[in-house]
């Protein structure tokens, strides 16, 4: 029968009765390109022009999110020290508290204008308040004025939404197929600029005659080469008729909305963005503490600027470099379990301060809880695209960036106010924290370091003193 009807032999059936078409698997199989990574992949797709077009704009954006993130451990490593210089010990987080708040005002309104207008002149925008920012906080500096440094520190906040965004942005550019990868690539700058930023403060924070100016120059240098970036990138013009939704294999993003979806409320009342958003809490507030509070606690513990910047490189790295498995980890085990996993990390990490006061201690406690920080954050994300439609996703953006940077400011004043309360008023939780070690040091530096860390409690007025003699 089969040679009496050559066609039934392309059609042959399974044991189920259904239909399998042979030749169009076959034509399927002989159509799929190689592997991306491969060479003959790589040359097969290089032919393509608007691979190469995607390609570069990828790689624009990653260099991009590489000095936005420069920029931002720049501030991390310097400002709360600058400001300790400039002023007592309980205001000096002040300045990284109004940086947050710029940010979390400007991250709800962010999806909602490039759904709007576009992206270049949100991003632009972004970038112009960098340099603003730096420019005030360079005078601050000279003149040595707390209150404007407060104010250069504002105007770095709006840049801070904007390199997060930079990951979503490289969405527009990409396939389907190559999402995962463009996202990876974008992530890819932060291990980059993880090593920069520190660096770079180190050498240039006494590069001018003037203390913390020099750091504050490259920032605006960083942020003049950032905008002049993003001239470079080709974005996609967004009108208000061609609002709609665009899906890809791994994340959905929205260019613009026909529909607004469900409500905020009952978005926001799923039990699946409930554990979303509290997860996002911990890791943001845990690692937030611990980042604006140890360079404090270092320099009153007695080391010095390029110690001080070196445990903040450390702590960068772990919070970027596992973004290269953490996403395949939440596909294999599960969002919630390596949620959970990176709260139980940072736990881990925050108990390993009371074992003293060693430099191994701050750095490995600050690498743990930057690795706990992207198991937390990275699982709640990834939690989060399963509580939202598509239409729904700038809405759902803006209200969990809000929630997560308001959590971020109130554990920041958080940390001012209960150092004022108090004869403790000039020292952070985490220098409670480790008067409270019950590790015995009986060498003359370590208790030279308790000797400082008590003089901050007994006499706040002593503390500028006691940085000025140990920040530099």
């Amino acid at each position: 029968m089969a040679n009496l009807n050559p066609a039934l032999e392309k059609h042959r059936t399974t044991t189920n009765g259904e239909s399998l078409d042979i030749t169009k698997q076959e034509n399927q199989s002989e159509d799929q390109p190689p592997p991306f990574w491969s060479i003959s992949g790589l040359r097969t797709r290089w032919a393509d022009a608007q691979f190469r077009k995607m390609l570069w704009n990828i790689f624009l954006l990653s260099w991009s999110w590489s000095l936005g993130e420069g920029v931002f451990f720049i501030q991390i490593s310097t400002t709360t020290l600058a400001a300790t210089n400039f002023a007592n010990w309980y205001l000096a987080t002040i300045p990284i508290g109004f940086m947050l708040l710029v940010g979390t005002i400007w991250s709800v309104f962010l999806p909602r204008v490039v759904a709007r207008i576009g992206y270049r002149p949100p991003l632009y925008l972004g970038a112009l308040m960098g340099m603003t920012g730096a420019g005030i906080c360079i005078v601050a500096t000279w003149y040595r004025l707390y209150w404007l440094l407060v104010i250069g520190a504002a105007f770095l906040g709006g840049q801070v939404p904007c390199t997060l965004y930079y990951r979503l942005v490289a969405l527009q550019f990409s396939t389907p197929q190559f999402a995962s990868k463009a996202i990876a690539m974008v992530v890819a700058g932060g291990c980059l600029s993880a090593v920069i930023g520190p660096e770079i403060a180190k050498h240039t924070v006494n590069a001018l005659s003037k203390p913390f100016s020099g750091a504050y120059l490259t920032t605006l240098c960083e942020c003049t080469l950032l905008l002049f970036t993003m001239t470079m990138i080709q974005f996609t013009e967004i009108k208000n008729a061609d609002y709609r939704p665009v899906s890809t294999s791994s994340t959905q993003t929205a260019i613009g909305i026909n529909k607004s979806g469900r409500s905020i409320y009952v978005i926001a009342t799923q039990r699946t963005f409930l554990v979303a958003a509290l997860g996002g809490f911990v890791s943001w507030s845990a690692m937030a503490i611990q980042m604006s509070a140890t360079p404090l606690a270092m320099t009153a513990a007695g080391y010095d600027f390029v110690q001080v910047t070196t445990a903040v490189e450390y702590h960068l790295l772990g919070m970027f470099v596992p973004s290269f498995i953490s996403g395949n980890l939440c596909s294999w085990f599960g969002s919630r379990l390596i949620m959970l996993t990176g709260v139980i990390i940072q736990l881990t990490g925050t108990l390993l301060f009371q074992r003293g006061f060693e430099v191994s201690h701050f750095n490995l406690g600050l690498i743990i809880i930057g690795v706990g920080w992207n198991f937390g954050y990275v699982g709640a994300s990834t939690l989060l695209t399963q509580s939202h439609r598509p239409e729904e996703k700038p809405k759902t953006h803006s209200i969990t960036m809000q929630l997560l940077q308001n959590e971020i400011e109130k554990r920041t004043k958080t940390n001012q106010s209960s150092s004022s309360s108090s004869n403790s008023s000039s020292c952070t939780p985490v220098m409670m924290f480790l008067l409270t070690s019950s590790s015995k040091q009986t060498t003359t530096t370590e208790k030279r370091k308790q000797n400082l860390l008590s003089s901050c409690f007994d006499n706040p007025r002593s503390s500028t003193s006691t940085v000025d003699e140990f920040a530099l």
